[in-house]
């Protein structure tokens, strides 16, 4: 399974068609998931960002309920190297750099191999979720992190055409 942040959010099956999840916010839990990095979010953030005109208890339950659609399409792709984890308080997502697109640019940009950045610059395919409408909560949590990756894609592209 893999995930793609940059431009629209999609999201593909190992055999490579497009998983489109039942629920808009099941796929928007993953994308902050993977957003959120190895550190995690924590659950009433999530449901915060995702579900804040509920009350904590049917956010809660709504998290609940994506998380179920999320874990059954990855035991349903057999995708081994993605994992939702955590506990009561904190949610982790555990994939391959090269199943979530931000990561690997974020892996590749480490580099300082010219040929990994200009991949780093190739992968950003447009703003972060550019193409997603998002809750209102979450615009405000998603704007920097966007505008971060825009300008570490600018440096990439200014680095590959001076090149």
């Amino acid at each position: 399974m893999r995930i793609k942040l940059f431009g629209d959010l999609v999201i593909t099956t190992r055999s490579g068609s497009e998983l489109k999840l039942a629920a808009r916010k099941s796929a928007l839990a993953l994308a902050f998931l993977a957003l959120s990095g190895p550190k995690g979010i924590r659950r009433d953030r999530l449901c915060g960002l995702l579900w804040a005109d509920r009350n904590q208890p049917q956010a809660r339950a709504s998290l609940r309920q994506a998380l179920v659609e999320l874990r059954r399409q990855i035991l349903l792709d057999e995708a081994p190297n993605l994992q939702i984890g955590g506990d009561s308080d904190l949610l982790t997502l555990s994939a391959s750099s090269d199943d979530v697109d931000v990561w690997r640019f974020d892996e590749l940009l480490k580099s300082k191999d010219l040929s990994a950045l200009e991949e780093a610059a190739d992968l950003y395919g447009g703003e972060l979720l550019a193409g997603v409408e998002l809750p209102e909560a979450a615009v405000d949590w998603i704007r920097p992190l966007g505008q971060d990756y825009t300008r570490k894609a600018l440096r990439g592209r200014k680095f590959k055409h001076a090149s």
